[in-house]
């Protein structure tokens, strides 16, 4: 559900800056026209918060953004009274509030019991740490681990969009605006007021997705369509204002060495991946050793100071910039779409028919890994996951031929099967292994179950 929630997102978006005040209209009219632009701009506010519960409703993940759209509907009204933000900030409240009644009342309270099941899972056994050195470990793996991290995730194949985006989350969170409170401004700066609430909400937006990515344990690539749309919007605002994003992160030493020793890091990472790959501890270390010398080299260079004007706000680039932008995008992306091409594997494929040429026919495949070894054959599949599904005595349950399917090897092993049939998951009874399936750190068992007559003894299951 995360794409069709993203796609609601993007409307809430629309509907947010279709409610923003604007003071060069509101300041040039008054009397029934005011009224009217006032209402009009509190009911797009309203319809935000209605797409907002809507998208919670779809997507329990996208409540972490909307705290982001009420800081940007509060920062929009900044030109006018206190009473007059407060009722744009209850517009977007009571939108958010309709919209969770009708959830609640059609969908929630029929279905609570197995709602609460699920997302009882998925925070305590998939997303929380349980203790501090987990959480130290999420967050070393998502930022530097090559294999599981979401950054490399996104850099290895949104290059270009990522560090745009991460420049501008860097520009917009180290730079205040400096256009704010300035009576009698120009229409460019007023333009750019009006825009920063927005810019800001985009880049909370991905900055809070980021920060949840590194604290949980389990953070999948289909999560990441959540904050897609951002970084697309991110990245667009800041090929459109490159120069001025650039200047800005050069005159923040700090910001420099942080961004730029990162995403040398990720650069590099990505370009010796073919070759040896470094761990994410030596990639910390080696963050932080080019981080310092950043530092360092910034603070030796004397730099002449620069008057801060605002001539260039929002001022027309050449277009040799955004082309620029456009031809780097494409080489990128065409190199990594080319070597994925060529590195393209069928092993899932491959494993599927050599379970359909050398199992027997109408057998029973168990384990959590088994849909997906079943999509093209026609064997019963029956999912197990530890606290979610088929957790008791599923083997007993099933026809045979039973087969185990399982992760083996490592840390990835699955202990379940250790504890509750120890003698059915024994070297003894493995009949194949398919390694470096799915990812080329996973190797996949398959293990008998019955024996020549379609027996197993009883009792196997151990209760814990």
């Amino acid at each position: 559900m995360d794409t069709p929630a993203s796609a609601v997102m993007i409307c809430c978006l629309f509907a947010l800056v279709g409610g923003q005040p604007s003071p060069s209209k509101i300041d040039s009219v008054s009397g029934p026209d005011l009224c009217r632009i006032r209402n009009s701009q509190l009911g797009w506010t309203f319809l935000c918060g209605c797409l907002l519960g809507l998208t919670y409703a779809t997507r329990g993940l996208t409540a972490l953004v909307i705290p982001c759209f009420a800081v940007a509907v509060w920062r929009g009204a900044s030109g006018l009274t206190i009473e007059l933000r407060l009722q744009y900030l209850m517009a977007l409240a009571s939108g958010i509030a309709v919209s969770l009644a009708v959830f609640f009342i059609a969908w929630y309270q029929p279905h609570h019991s197995e709602i609460e099941r699920i997302n009882r899972y998925y925070v305590i056994e998939l997303l929380l740490p349980g203790s501090v050195l987990r959480l130290q470990h999420n967050i070393q793996s998502c930022l530097f681990d090559y294999q599981r991290g979401a950054m490399p995730y996104l850099m290895r194949h949104s290059p270009v969009q990522f560090c745009l985006a991460a420049a501008c989350i860097a520009w917009t969170a180290t730079t205040i605006s400096p256009w704010q409170n300035r009576p009698n401004s120009g229409p460019l700066v007023r333009t750019a007021e009006r825009s920063r609430p927005v810019l800001e909400l985009v880049a909370g937006w991905m900055a809070v997705y980021f920060i949840f990515l590194c604290c949980v344990n389990y953070g999948p690539s289909r999560y990441f369509v959540l904050f897609y749309p951002a970084m697309a919007a991110l990245s667009a605002y800041a090929l459109f204002e490159t120069p001025r994003i650039l200047s800005g992160i050069v005159d923040r030493k700090v910001a420099l060495a942080l961004l730029g020793s990162y995403l040398i890091c990720l650069t590099g990472q990505a370009l010796r991946s073919r070759l040896v790959l470094i761990s994410a501890r030596d990639m910390y270390v080696l963050f932080c050793g080019i981080a310092a010398a950043l530092y360092i080299g910034s603070a030796l260079q004397r730099v002449k100071p620069r008057p801060r004007t605002h001539r260039s706000i929002h001022s027309v680039q050449q277009p040799g910039v955004w082309i620029a932008g456009l031809l780097l995008w494409a080489i990128v992306n065409g190199y990594w779409s080319s070597d994925w091409l060529l590195h393209l594997s069928y092993r899932q494929k491959q494993a599927d028919r050599w379970l359909a040429a050398n199992l027997p026919a109408h057998c029973t495949l168990i384990g959590a890994l088994a849909p997906g070894l079943c999509l093209n054959n026609r064997f019963k599949a029956v999912n197990v996951i530890s606290s979610l599904c088929n957790d008791g005595p599923v083997v007993e349950q099933a026809s045979p031929p039973r087969y185990i399917v399982m992760l083996d090897g490592g840390d990835w092993r699955e202990h379940w099967w250790d504890v509750r049939y120890p003698s059915l998951v024994s070297p003894l009874r493995k009949v194949h292994e398919f390694p470096h399936l799915l990812r080329p750190f996973f190797h996949v068992s398959l293990y008998s179950v019955d024996d020549s007559r379609g027996q197993i003894r009883p009792s196997l299951y151990l209760r814990r």
